[in-house]
């Protein structure tokens, strides 16, 4: 198995990598750096063999299939179009990766480019769209949308019949009830608990979850 990573942060690429050894046994890694990194930052898992090289030195379009290796939604949104408008780079050139040791119903829908980490449970008819994470022991109840770029961080519990929309990021151990829907570019923070509807591009926080303030992208 061959993939190359779109950028590459520490706790995303690390657990990635190990993922890709277990699901495939033997795999092939190129990682594209955009951002500048410490020479002795160790996120390359023992015994694998990873190439590493600098997106301002490519002078040839990269070989897919493509993963983007890191999590928050604006990083991953930028790192995507950077690549897309300088290379070319399709949609349909994404690969997923899907921890073996998550649990994906067969009526759920899973998007291009989306990581799905260790302990995740994705329910029956939840639709994943393109380049989401979703980090470990995160569920996702029966009927939810999750959109594009969208991260879910590590524990959360997603219920059934909701919406986040593209680029929502939920912190660390955030709840949410049915039926509920978050709008666009919206941040949510560590262990909130959303039992109503947010609006679109604001921080909320809280139990129960309330709007702080507007983002400014």
């Amino acid at each position: 198995m061959r993939i190359t990573l779109l950028g590459c942060s520490s706790s995303i690429g690390s657990l990635l990598l190990e993922s890709a050894r277990a699901l495939y046994g033997w795999v092939e890694v190129t990682i594209i750096e955009n951002v500048p990194r410490a020479d002795d930052d160790p996120f390359v898992p023992e015994g694998m063999d990873v190439r590493m090289m600098k997106a301002e030195a490519l002078t040839e379009r990269p070989i897919g299939p493509f993963l983007l290796a890191m999590a928050k939604p604006e990083a991953k949104r930028a790192t995507w179009a950077w690549f897309a408008d300088r290379f070319g780079l399709q949609r349909e050139e994404l690969t997923t990766l899907i921890s073996p040791h998550a649990m994906v119903a067969s009526t759920a829908t899973i998007g291009r480019g989306v990581y799905v980490e260790p302990g995740v449970v994705i329910s029956p008819f939840a639709n994943v769209e393109d380049m989401a994470t979703i980090n470990r022991g995160a569920t996702i109840g029966h009927h939810t949308r999750v959109g594009e770029f969208v991260n879910i961080g590590p524990g959360c519990h997603i219920a059934g019949h909701c919406h986040l929309g593209a680029s929502v990021q939920l912190g660390v151990g955030t709840v949410t009830f049915d039926h509920v829907s978050v709008g666009n570019g919206t941040m949510i923070g560590g262990g909130s608990v959303v039992v109503k509807d947010v609006p679109p591009n604001v921080v909320a926080w809280g139990n129960p979850c309330a709007v702080v303030k507007e983002r400014v992208n």
